[in-house]
């Protein structure tokens, strides 16, 4: 880093401006937001790292609970152990943040970022060395409005959505 203050004598004041320079690699990552067409929004979960995923499965599903959520699924960026949440069930944004928030094992800043954005965003490109998959779902009996928007992108993304929703939708049919 690179930084340098100039000093202006204004009479009896000095005006002080600092300058800071950095030389970085930048990435470029994209998320997806929580926010559908129509105003509403989706509990999207970051974990902590430090937590273990059977820890996180039992906070997801104490929150499913609580808050009557149909199906969570799970997504783990690999090699590491760092896992994110998807539920497509449509809230307003007050109900969102407290059914996220409330849930146990959550990243703080993630939280607090989200809060200040006033939406959630779950990245869907590859950090280096790592890459982002499907792994586990929460089934739910339980059948709320939901963003099919959201549902079709992230079943493109991950082939295995695409199965599982499927299946789920036509169980439901029955």
């Amino acid at each position: 880093m690179i930084q340098k203050v100039l000093r202006i004598p204004l009479g009896s004041r000095t005006l002080s401006l600092q300058f800071r320079a950095w030389l970085k690699k930048i990435s470029t990552h994209y998320g997806v937001t929580n926010e559908t067409v129509d105003g509403y929004f989706l509990p999207f979960w970051d974990f902590a790292e430090e937590f273990k995923f059977n820890d996180i499965l039992g906070s997801l599903s104490l929150t499913q609970d609580r808050f009557k959520l149909s199906t969570i699924y799970v997504l783990q960026s690999s090699p590491t152990e760092s896992y994110r949440a998807v539920c497509f069930d449509k809230v307003i944004w007050t109900k969102c943040i407290g059914i996220v928030g409330s849930t146990p094992c959550l990243d703080d800043q993630y939280l607090k970022f989200s809060v200040m954005r006033g939406r959630f965003v779950l990245r869907i490109t590859d950090k280096e060395d790592r890459t982002e998959k499907y792994i586990e779902h929460l089934p739910s009996d339980m059948v709320n409005p939901k963003s099919f928007d959201h549902q079709a992108f992230f079943s493109a993304k991950y082939p295995l959505f695409q199965c599982l929703i499927l299946i789920l939708l036509k169980s439901m049919s029955s």
